[in-house]
Order: C-alpha cells, then sequence, then structure tokens
C-alpha cells in the first residue's frame, strides 16, 4: 500500500478536526519509517525476488517494524508520549486517533501484501495479496486516497478558491506520481512497486560490474539481479531499480 495510507489520515481529520493534518500523514507511516531504518541497519531482511508475481519484493523478515502486535505497541507509545504534552492530555481524544492513524498502516498492508505480515515474532504471517492483482490493486488503493480526500474536503468545507485549487492538484499530483511510479515492470515482469524502491548495494568493489556504463534502469536490473550476494540493501528512489513502465 502506497499513497492508500493517506486515505485513513484525511478521514481522521474529517472526524476530529483538531488533528493536526500534518501529524497525521507522519503517523500513517510510521511502520514503513521504522522499516526503511531497520532494513539500512541490517535488523530486518528484504530481498528481490523476480519469480515472485506482480511485486518482486520479498519482505522475508520484519516482525518489528510490521509484526502486528508490534504496531499495536508502537500506537500505544504514541499514545502515551503524546500524553505529556498539556494539549494532548486536555484532547485525549486527539491522541487516541493519532494512535489509531498508525495501527491503519498495518490494516491496509494486510490487504495489499502476500502472507508476509507477521502476528506475533516472525510467525503466523497473514495478507490477502492484492499485490498480485495490479490493475485491482490500484483501484482500491486510488480509492481510499481519494475517499479520504473528498471526505475531508467535505468536512472540513470553507476552502478559499485558491486553496481548493491548491488541494485537489496535490491530491492529482499524487494519483499521477503513485501510478508512474507505483505501476513497473522488473525484469521484464510488469507489476505492481514500492514507491521508493530498493537499490542492491554491493559496494565500491562491484563498480566494475558497470565499467563506465551509463547506469540506467535497465542496466542496473541486468547487472545487480545477477548478483548472488543480496545481504546489503539500500532505499532508494524507484528509479533506481524499477524499470518505469
Amino acid at each position: 500500500m502506497l499513497i492508500g495510507h493517506y486515505g485513513p489520515a484525511f478521514a481522521i481529520k474529517a472526524i476530529d478536526k483538531k488533528v493536526p493534518l500534518w501529524m497525521l500523514f507522519i503517523a500513517v507511516q510510521v511502520p514503513d519509517i521504522i522499516w526503511g531504518t531497520f532494513i539500512l541497519l541490517g535488523i530486518e531482511k528484504a530481498n528481490i525476488n523476480p519469480a515472485l508475481d506482480s511485486n518482486p519484493l520479498d519482505l522475508s523478515y520484519m516482525p518489528y517494524s510490521h509484526g502486528m502486535l508490534s504496531t499495536i505497541l508502537y500506537s500505544l507509545l504514541l499514545v502515551l508520549i503524546l500524553m505529556i504534552f498539556p494539549y494532548f492530555r486536555k484532547n485525549k481524544a486527539t491522541a487516541w486517533w493519532l494512535g489509531a492513524a498508525v495501527f491503519s498502516h498495518w490494516i491496509l498492508d494486510f490487504l495489499s501484501h502476500r502472507p508476509d505480515l507477521p502476528i506475533y515474532g516472525n510467525s503466523m504471517k497473514v495478507g490477502l495479496g492484492l499485490w498480485n492483482y495490479p490493475t485491482l490493486a490500484t483501484i482500491v488503493e486510488v480509492g481510499i486516497f481519494l475517499g479520504g480526500a473528498i471526505w475531508y474536503a467535505i468536512a472540513v468545507g470553507g476552502f478559499k478558491r485558491w486553496a481548493t485549487w491548491l488541494f485537489w492538484g496535490f491530491v492529482g499530483v499524487a494519483i499521477f506520481c503513485f501510478y508512474r511510479k507505483g505501476r513497473c515492470h522488473v525484469a521484464g515482469k510488469r507489476g505492481y512497486g514500492s514507491r521508493f524502491g530498493f537499490d542492491i548495494l554491493y559496494g565500491r568493489d562491484h563498480d566494475h560490474l558497470f565499467r563506465g556504463e551509463k547506469r540506467t534502469d535497465q542496466i542496473i536490473i541486468q547487472k545487480l539481479i545477477r548478483c548472488k550476494n543480496s545481504s546489503s540493501i539500500r532505499w532508494y528512489d524507484s528509479q533506481f531499480l524499477f524499470v518505469r513502465s
């Protein structure tokens, strides 16, 4: 799930106007922020497997960032931290809505991921696998994002004309970028990709693989996926690994 995570952020803002929208945008991405950090630190693991249907991202080990129980703990921890501040002690519901925004990430990932989301530790993995149906996944995700945005616009209301154009311009650009970056093909297989993607990092010792060649999307895929050592993965923009369709 990519831009779909922001749908609940808009929806919660529509329900409780006291919740800062920028905080909701961060809250719904907490698991992914933790995941990216843990990938870089080598605590969690992910690999590129071109044999997988649609999305070649093999999320083999992420019990700390995307486990159901760990996500619940992050939600509760955020609420406890917010309660330190007088504003949130006065508006407890606002703090709880932010906690709910964190857990909404796991719910939506449950819809899109293959069974790689652990319930506890690295066991009892679940996921409905919308990734395996790219067209349906795109429709559902855009629908969640757009539905939240429409609900927010109706609930908040009172936009000045320039603000209305700015808001819907943002929504339109977000959907366009999602379509361009999210739908991709890897090693000749069209599918449903990550908004960030992965660049397999082999270190300076492997620069000889390129021998002065321009590092286009196609060359990076052809050269790097052939390498067997995938122990180190760096988080990069999707253009470095995913060939844009």
